[in-house]
């Protein structure tokens, strides 16, 4: 099912507290980000908010440099996941990082997340390497990379 009335946006300051949210309910406690970081990254990073009905429901963050990108975090709360906002939200990147000639995006992501993995695959990401014993559980990492078309 697919969401209609659903607005993605550039995120601010002013959606601090919508994004601690949004990751609260969405992710394991060991992959929120503080405040600080939050703050740090809606300064320096480009930060996309997915608002239904008024109501903030998931987020993207990158960031880049020259013609690569980084996806840092993407996340959707739990009753609004499999509705194509995750998806929406990645396309609604892409666009921005096109304006910007970002050639490609990579990303990170624990080998055991299957549900993520998924995702980024039927998106079009392709493994390009793993990092083992890359988080502080010692699970390895998946490098999945983009080629923007």
């Amino acid at each position: 099912m697919e969401i209609n009335n659903l607005k993605i946006c550039l995120a601010g300051l002013e959606n601090i507290d919508d994004i601690l949210h949004i990751e609260k309910y969405s992710l394991e406690e060991c992959e929120i980000y503080s405040q600080n970081i939050i703050e740090e990254n809606l300064n320096n990073l480009i930060n996309l908010i997915a608002i239904y009905d008024d109501k903030p429901v998931g987020y993207i963050c990158c960031s880049y440099i020259y013609d690569e990108a980084e996806l840092l975090k993407i996340c959707v709360l739990p009753d609004f996941q499999n509705k194509k906002i995750g998806y929406n939200l990645l396309n609604q990147m892409i666009r921005e990082l096109k304006e910007k000639l970002v050639k490609s995006i990579f990303l990170e992501v624990r080998s055991c997340n299957e549900k993520a993995l998924s995702f980024y695959y039927k998106y079009g990401f392709k493994k390009i390497s793993t990092r083992a014993n890359y988080y502080s559980d010692g699970t390895n990492a998946e490098i999945l990379k983009y080629i923007i078309p």
